[in-house]
């Protein structure tokens, strides 16, 4: 099963959280997620002996699918805020010319609409 669908299963749970049982951490994403890995390592290993003091298996394969739900999430918000960033820059760049673009049409639309009244009364609200 992918990191994606890993998430995507685990979606209904995660919005079914209160704002008020979220726990907030201080530790990093990445160092958080790395641990976690770890330690699903090290249960892994010793999973007969956590059998052996009733330990339940089960615990163990959701901290791998949460552990993997948890790195795409974090993948996914760091495209996301990349994508608008970059989606930012471009803006900031092209705005000049838009602006210009704009005065043009409107420019052109007030010459274009002179003889009706109506049209030219919509056009110089811009």
């Amino acid at each position: 099963m992918s990191d994606q669908s890993d998430l995507e299963i685990l979606m209904d749970e995660i919005n079914a959280i209160e704002n008020k049982n979220i726990k907030h951490c201080d530790m990093p994403f990445e160092i958080y997620i790395y641990e976690a890995e770890r330690l699903h390592t090290r249960a892994t290993e010793d999973l007969s002996k956590l059998s052996a003091v009733n330990m339940p298996v089960g615990l163990i394969d959701k901290l791998h699918v949460r552990t993997k739900a948890l790195s795409r999430a974090q993948l996914n918000w760091v495209e996301l805020t990349g994508e608008k960033k970059q989606a930012m820059t471009n803006l900031k760049a092209e705005t000049p010319t838009l602006l210009k673009l704009r005065k043009y049409l409107i420019d052109n639309m007030q010459f274009a609409f002179r003889n009706d009244k109506d049209l030219l009364k919509k056009n110089q609200r811009y």
